[in-house]
């Protein structure tokens, strides 16, 4: 602690500080000898890896007017001690729980944090409200109306679809279109998701991920995926064969950047491809006027499509 109220002292227009620290800095989880060197400071954040055994005792020292003042809240959980909301959770898979040990005096600042939500079950007994979720993953099915109650839906950028779609799929269209939401991975069976979405159209789609363990094999309906999300920029596809790729590449007319991963693909097109790549791509009409790279290794084709050529 010495050399750290040395350092602080000498730097006195010092305004922002963050510290982290392993389990040998004990002496570091002392409330009162921080105020006396922190005053100066508009923020201070630090995370310490510590195993504390009287913790209430040591997070008194956090509790003092000073502490309440400058809105410097500390807890304690699964042996770290650490500033809120800068290092505390900002993932929940439901069950929201605050940590037993904090000075936190409104649960609202650890919901606030949360970032990504994880939903298994029904809602009905969810009391919380997370304000600013950006990424939801949905492993089970569930109403829009119910979600509404729980998230600020508007917020959502990323959502992930994790669940067997063996029945309709209440309020697709509204969870897709959700405001902010450009970003969609899909780790369920696409054969019935696009049989539910066929005719409808997601244009704020920008980035798609399709992890499922199923293979894009020749049957898959491309050409389907393709009118349902027109607009695709990013594209990640987990196992694909090499004739699937292609149409998607051509079908995907404003595809920026993709990877897909090809587990099938013969001993002679590895060969081929690792020597040259751009082999992989032979076929792909919509490359013949456009600028673009790639690279394959371990089973992973990179692709990055640039500016269309000029035909003048």
């Amino acid at each position: 602690m010495n050399p750290i109220e040395h350092v602080l002292l000498i730097l006195h227009c010092l305004k922002h500080f963050e510290l982290h620290a392993g389990k040998q800095a004990i002496d570091l989880a002392d409330g009162q000898r921080w105020e006396n060197i922190t005053g100066s400071l508009v923020t201070f954040n630090f995370n310490f890896h510590m195993a504390l055994t009287d913790v209430e005792t040591i997070l008194d020292s956090f509790r003092t007017l000073f502490w309440l003042e400058k809105s410097w809240f500390v807890a304690y959980e699964n042996d770290r001690l650490f500033s809120v909301p800068r290092f505390a959770n900002t993932h929940c898979n439901g069950n929201f729980q605050r940590p037993i040990h904090s000075t936190v005096l409104d649960d609202k600042i650890f919901l606030d944090n949360i970032t990504t939500l994880g939903l298994s079950h029904p809602l009905v007994d969810m009391k919380h409200y997370f304000s600013h979720v950006r990424i939801l993953k949905i492993n089970d099915i569930i109403k829009l109306e119910s979600l509404s109650s729980i998230i600020d839906v508007d917020q959502v950028k990323h959502l992930m679809l994790s669940f067997p779609i063996i029945q309709p799929l209440p309020n697709a269209t509204h969870l897709l279109n959700m405001h902010s939401l450009r970003e969609l991975s899909i780790m369920t069976n696409l054969f019935q998701l696009i049989e539910q979405l066929k005719g409808m159209q997601f244009e704020n789609i920008r980035t798609l991920d399709m992890i499922s363990t199923l293979i894009f094999d020749d049957r898959y309906p491309v050409e389907q995926l393709c009118s349902i999300f027109p607009f695709v920029e990013r594209l990640h596809v987990k196992s694909i064969h090499k004739a699937t790729m292609i149409r998607m590449i051509s079908g995907f007319t404003h595809l920026s950047n993709a990877s897909f991963c090809l587990n099938s693909l013969s001993k002679t097109d590895q060969t081929d491809w690792q020597v040259k790549s751009e082999r992989a791509l032979y076929g792909a009409r919509r490359l013949t006027n456009f600028c673009y790279t790639c690279r394959y290794n371990n089973s992973y084709l990179h692709v990055w499509i640039g500016e269309q050529v000029s035909q003048l």
